[in-house]
């Protein structure tokens, strides 16, 4: 047998197609490696495999000539302009193939697969579309995971029909505990309802905590009860359940303190408030939640009727450690919100303590707060209107010495606008926001707490008599003349009065008369409230025209 890579014949294909020289060398190298196995074998007997494999390799020889004269006499220079069709149609024929191979399972098991990734990458109008076609297959009409990310791709794209249909299938039919669960949240973030929604929240919670059965799980779940109970001032609710999980760690030293003290247990509020402090360890005063809980503690301890003079000194020490804190990282809002809030509790306990000596001390630190302030602490109304009961020849003492200028204006114009002298009233107002351009945030505040009911307990409003919502919006309508109150801030804080008093008709014609003029998250609660009013009203078709527009705006967002 010869060599089937002889040098004669591998020297005489280079001087012919390139394309011939591979394809001999790929289909030749069989030949080669038989020829090396021959060289093995005794003369007679590879005469004999020759004779028979010489047979044998008719056929191939045959194909294999045919294959080389049919590549010499090619255009490939011309086949080459045809390669980007050829490529077409193999891709085409290829993915013909595979769809036809593919099981109708698999098929919408991919489907399946892609509308979990959209929906992890926020592509939500693409998850919804899946969604939309595999809830018309039977298999995937009880499978759990999937129906909870379709609701939740149908609830991001505004698609309120088929996230409620498939919200109804989880929670009855598939007792599905995380779908209660989103359900709750979603009742609770509705603001539009006020606390109508609370009662339903809770009983999903308790059908989420039945239906789990992780352990870790129901924990979190019963501590977001707690907070619910809490907020809906159910306290010895709440209380039940934190003593049932028995925890001990200083977050849940102040949430037990701040429900003792709404089931009016102050004794226990002062015991679980002294506690937490006590747990704080000062060498941690780094930790993240260190400063807040030193406050929510003192707080409590401070409402409880606690010892007074040991909150100045705890507080006064806790301002001083901000204060190194701030001058290192001046930009820090988070800090700056907890140095004011302790600002204010620092004033209100000054005022507390018995004699006259610390109100211009009380002065002061109110200042300091609206100073820190970059946005008002809620607590300023109602501290401002505890405090405005300080007798008006200690404010102007404090003025004349230069100390607390914006806040003694604000309570001079308090004074007087609770008389009805509304003149002496804005002047005292624009004195104050010449002095802190932000003062007058307090303002709103004021008023809001003004129109609720007077708050009991050691923080009884010497207001003289009842809270009057009329005289909380002539004061809104009278802050925003003197500063230019921004529209959003102030339409809010005059609907929530409104609302209060359940005014729902003139809510609707405030709001209808400035909505195209807002923009961003003030408008989506205006949107809110303007459905909430109609649906009051019994307007529903109202409601429902407003309820589009908010979806449209929740989208857009």
């Amino acid at each position: 047998m010869n060599n089937p890579y002889g040098q004669h014949r591998l020297a005489k294909l280079r001087h012919k197609s390139i394309l011939r020289y591979i394809w001999v060398l790929l289909t030749r190298f069989p030949a080669f490696l038989i020829w090396q196995l021959s060289r093995l074998i005794p003369d007679e007997l590879g005469r004999r495999i020759r004779k028979r494999l010489g047979f044998l390799f008719v056929p191939f020889q045959a194909l294999l000539d045919l294959s080389m004269f049919w590549l010499t006499t090619r255009a490939w220079k011309h086949l080459a302009f045809a390669s980007p069709m050829i490529i077409l149609l193999a891709w085409i024929f290829s993915t013909l193939f595979l769809a036809n191979s593919m099981s109708e399972e698999d098929f919408y098991k991919q489907y399946r697969k892609s509308m979990m990734s959209a929906l992890q990458v926020g592509n939500n109008k693409k998850a919804d579309f899946l969604a939309g076609k595999l809830l018309a297959v039977r298999a995937y009409q009880r499978d759990e995971a999937m129906l909870f990310a379709a609701m939740i791709a149908a609830n991001q794209m505004g698609n309120i029909p088929r996230r409620d249909m498939l919200r109804q299938r989880l929670t009855t039919e598939l007792n599905s505990p995380r779908t209660h669960l989103w359900s709750a949240t979603a009742l609770l973030s509705d603001r539009s309802r006020g606390r109508s929604n609370v009662p339903r929240a809770i009983d999903h919670i308790k059908k989420a905590i039945t239906l789990s059965d992780n352990a870790e799980e129901i924990k979190r779940m019963k501590m977001q009860l707690v907070n619910v109970y809490y907020r809906a001032d159910r306290p010895k609710a709440a209380l039940e359940i934190l003593n049932e999980l028995g925890v001990t760690d200083y977050r849940m030293g102040v949430l037990r303190g701040s429900i003792y003290l709404r089931n009016n247990e102050k004794l226990n509020a002062r015991e679980a408030a002294s506690k937490t402090l006590e747990s704080l360890d000062t060498d941690d005063v780094n930790k993240e939640d260190y400063l807040k809980v030193n406050l929510d503690a003192l707080s409590i301890l401070s409402d409880a009727g606690g010892n007074l003079s040991l909150i100045d000194e705890n507080l006064t020490g806790l301002i001083s450690l901000m204060e190194k804190k701030l001058s290192l990282n001046p930009d820090d809002s988070e800090l700056k919100a907890i140095m004011a809030q302790s600002y204010l509790l620092l004033g209100r306990t000054l005022f507390q303590k018995p004699g006259n000596s610390d109100h211009h001390r009380t002065l002061i630190s109110f200042d300091r707060a609206l100073a820190v302030a970059e946005v008002m602490p809620p607590q300023i109304g109602q501290f401002t209107l505890y405090i405005g009961s300080m007798p008006e020849q200690r404010i102007r003492e404090a003025l004349i010495q230069g100390d607390g200028v914006a806040t003694g204006h604000i309570l001079l114009g308090i004074n007087a606008w609770k008389k009805g002298d509304m003149n002496t009233a804005d002047f005292h107002f624009r004195l104050a926001c010449a002095h802190k351009p932000n003062s007058l945030r307090v303002l709103e505040y004021a008023a809001l707490q003004y129109a609720q009911k007077p708050i009991s307990g050691s923080f009884k409003m010497s207001l003289g008599r009842d809270p009057s919502w009329r005289q909380a919006i002539a004061l809104l309508d009278l802050a925003a003349e003197i500063d230019e109150v921004p529209l959003g801030s102030n339409l809010k804080f005059q609907c929530l009065v409104l609302a209060e008093k359940q005014r729902w008709y003139e809510i609707i014609v405030k709001l209808e008369k400035h909505i195209d003029k807002i923009s961003g998250p003030y408008r989506t609660e205006f949107l809110q409230i303007l459905v909430r009013s109609y649906s009051e009203l019994g307007d529903l078709e109202k409601a429902r025209e407003y309820n589009q527009i908010l979806q449209e705006q929740v989208n857009a967002l």
